[in-house]
């Protein structure tokens, strides 16, 4: 039961040029040149599993719109921007780490300071205290030299009167 006809039972079909000239089940149709061409980014809709195109609202293939985006995507200036990223960071925790040697130096060099300035209101203050005491054993001295100026006037005043009153000439 083979056929001498090897291609007997194919149909052949029409090419679409001609399909279209003959108004026939397939036409071609062209979009307009403002139509929107879904590249200023798209919605994805994660409980309706829709993805949607921000300009025109109309629904896109998801396929399509991540086609789209893997091929408006610059991976080069993407990996160079995350060297210099890292570049970046590195050289902030350079900054970072000679700052804290920075804060520790000036923290000891401010203590130290606090030590050498607490030592200097000590020895101020020693300094004061030895002074006030010696003005203490100055003005004791003054007094103690009136006092006994004061008494050597009283006695030989009082030496002047009895000498007056005994009629002695001879004074000590």
């Amino acid at each position: 039961m083979t056929d001498d006809k090897p291609l007997s039972n194919v149909v052949a079909f029409p090419s679409l040029r001609e399909m279209a000239d003959s108004g026939g089940p397939v036409s071609r149709v062209r979009k307009p040149y403002d139509a929107c061409r879904h590249d200023r980014g798209v919605t994805v809709d994660d409980v309706d599993r829709v993805v949607t195109c921000k300009r025109c609202g109309k629904s896109v293939d998801a396929f399509d719109a991540l086609e789209s985006l893997a091929a408006s995507w610059d991976w080069e200036r993407t990996r160079e921007a995350m060297q210099q990223a890292q570049q970046d960071a590195e050289k902030l925790y350079k900054e970072v780490d000679a700052l804290k040697r920075k804060r520790a130096t000036v923290r000891r060099t401010g203590q130290i300071e606090v030590a050498r300035v607490k030592q200097a209101f000590k020895e101020v203050e020693a300094h004061l205290s030895q002074q006030r005491a010696q003005e203490t054993r100055d003005r004791a001295g003054e007094r103690a030299a009136e006092a006994i100026g004061r008494a050597l006037y009283i006695r030989r005043d009082v030496a002047a009167k009895l000498y007056a009153e005994t009629g002695e000439e001879d004074k000590p």
